[in-house]
């Protein structure tokens, strides 16, 4: 029922309720607030309501801490369409965690989650998955019933080697020899791939996702144990919809359908230009295709003069070892980037807890996040 509250004895004088129509405009107030810095594309009311009521799986379920008409605290989980060995799962996502600075410490963020979950449970939703900051992990996990599941590995081609090392070198203050020690260390990660052909089909860059990719969903997504359901219903709203970003995707195609696909982003975040490849994927027997394609990604990137090109990927070998003879490599040191971590909780008692917990069973890319 919207409006109802949960109770609350705190030194500040906030209640806890569910969302109710009306609310975005103090949520993306305490959001600017809360992240402010961040991306400004996600401040737009058009922006929340893709994000949390559009989206294919239904809407979000959001609960608030308020203080006299005020937005102070905010905690929200949105359904997501998955599977699990090919059978459908009711999953969902945690975002946007917010506190204001002034009321922390009052007991908002455990309020907010635990009420929250409440209703994910009463809603069906068999797990929650999450992408924690470091500094929040610990406490996440305690209050909630998370498992932190692994750190899920992103892969970089250094596409400016100066431009990246003088980055980081001037942000660390680093010296002479630690300057030709990282060079060392990247040594090879910025040279060109190769050339790949689409051996019996050709590519075909696209702004929209037709029923071409509902087959190829069905013929790949057995390979994957634990995976969003990525027809193209979900693809286009991710990608093509949002109306904060601009993505962009290339299909290999034959007269067999679609053979694979790669969705990328350009952006830029710490003084560098980065070529994000945000999603991908391929039929079994035909890496071929995520080559040829993943060439003409690199293209892209060096046309545009993106100073990196980077692939969080996460439960498929074979488009790992791919991305690696593209070039791609984990860079032996942070050199500042962003760090991820990911975790879930289960929601139905009845979901086999070893399958979820392990690493290799799920399959993630930096669009299964809401950052990238």
């Amino acid at each position: 029922m919207a409006g109802e509250e949960a109770p609350v004895s705190m030194s500040k004088p906030w209640r806890a309720r569910r969302y109710e129509p009306g609310d975005e405009e103090e949520i993306l107030a305490l959001r600017r607030l809360v992240f402010a810095g961040g991306e400004e594309g996600r401040n737009s009311e058009s922006y929340w309501r893709w994000e949390y009521a559009d989206c294919p799986a239904g809407p979000a379920t959001i609960w608030l801490a308020v203080d006299d008409g005020q937005v102070v605290g905010h905690y929200a989980v949105r359904p997501v369409r998955m599977q699990c060995d090919g059978v459908p799962l009711a999953g969902s996502v945690s975002l946007d965690a917010m506190t204001h600075p002034d009321y922390r410490r009052e007991g908002i963020f455990a309020t907010l989650g635990r009420e929250t979950y409440k209703d994910v449970e009463g809603a069906g939703l068999d797990l929650t998955y999450i992408w924690p900051r470091e500094v929040s992990m610990r406490g996440t996990i305690a209050k909630f019933n998370w498992v932190y599941v692994f750190a899920p590995t992103v892969l970089v081609k250094l596409l400016s080697l100066a431009s990246v090392v003088g980055r980081f070198v001037r942000r660390r203050a680093l010296g002479r020899g630690s300057t030709a020690q990282v060079g060392a260390s990247t040594c090879g990660l910025e040279r060109a791939a190769e050339d790949s052909i689409l051996e019996n089909g050709q590519s075909r860059w696209i702004d929209r996702f037709d029923e071409g990719m509902d087959l190829f969903w069905e013929r790949v997504s057995a390979r994957h144990r634990l995976a969003t359901v990525r027809d193209s219903v979900y693809l286009n709203w991710r990608y093509f919809d949002n109306p904060g970003r601009q993505y962009e995707a290339v299909v290999g195609e034959s007269d067999e359908g679609v053979l694979g696909y790669v969705v990328i982003r350009c952006m830029e975040n710490s003084g560098l230009r980065g070529g994000m490849i945000v999603d991908l994927g391929s039929l079994p027997g035909h890496a071929g295709i995520l080559s040829a394609l993943l060439a003409q990604v690199e293209q892209v990137f060096r046309e545009r003069r993106m100073d990196l090109m980077a692939c969080l990927l996460s439960g498929d070998e074979e488009y790992a070892d791919i991305l690696r003879r593209q070039g791609l490599r984990r860079l032996p040191f942070r050199l500042g980037f962003k760090e991820w971590y990911f975790g879930c909780r289960l929601n139905s008692p009845g979901l086999d807890r070893e399958c979820f917990l392990k690493p290799a069973n799920w399959f993630l890319t930096f669009g299964d996040t809401d950052v990238i």
